[in-house]
C-alpha cells in the first residue's frame, strides 16, 4: 500500500480543504482524503480513522491548529501531521514544531513546490510496520 494511504485535512476555509485535496490527490494518487473544518472534528475524526497523514491550518475559529496538533499529538505520539498555513511567524513555527508537527508549509507556496514539499516530508516520515 502505498504511503500515505489516507490523508485528514484540517482548514476551517472550504476553498482551502478543496485546494488542497486536489493537490494530494495529483501527488498521492491513491490517497484516500478527508476534509474537516474545524479542531474538534479533526480530534474526532482522526481517532476514528487514524490517517496516515493529516495536513493543518493555525488560524481556525474555536479550537486553532496549536491546541488541535497538541491534542493529536497527546491521542497518538506518532501522529503525522504537517502544518499547511498562512501563518509565516517564526515563534509559530517554532511552537509547532516543539509541540510534534513533522513539517511547515506556507500556503501561499506555489502549487508545484508545495506538492515537492509534501512529498519530500512524507518520504521522511516514519511508515507504520504494516506499510513495510
Amino acid at each position: 500500500m502505498p504511503f500515505p494511504a489516507t490523508v485528514l485535512i484540517v482548514d476551517d476555509e472550504p476553498h482551502v480543504r478543496r485546494f488542497l485535496s486536489m493537490l494530494l490527490e495529483d501527488t498521492f494518487e491513491d490517497a484516500t482524503v478527508t476534509a474537516v473544518g474545524s479542531g474538534q472534528e479533526a480530534v474526532a475524526s482522526y481517532t476514528a480513522q487514524r490517517p496516515d497523514l493529516v495536513l493543518l491550518d493555525i488560524n481556525m475559529v474555536g479550537m486553532d491548529g496549536l491546541e488541535t496538533l497538541q491534542a493529536l499529538r497527546a491521542a497518538d505520539p506518532t501522529a503525522n501531521v504537517v502544518m499547511v498555513t498562512s501563518v509565516d511567524v517564526r515563534r509559530a513555527v517554532e511552537t509547532a514544531l516543539t509541540a510534534g508537527a513533522r513539517g511547515y508549509i506556507l500556503k501561499d507556496t506555489p502549487m508545484d513546490e508545495l506538492a515537492a514539499s509534501l512529498r519530500s516530508i512524507v518520504e521522511a516520515l516514519p511508515q507504520s510496520s504494516s506499510d513495510s
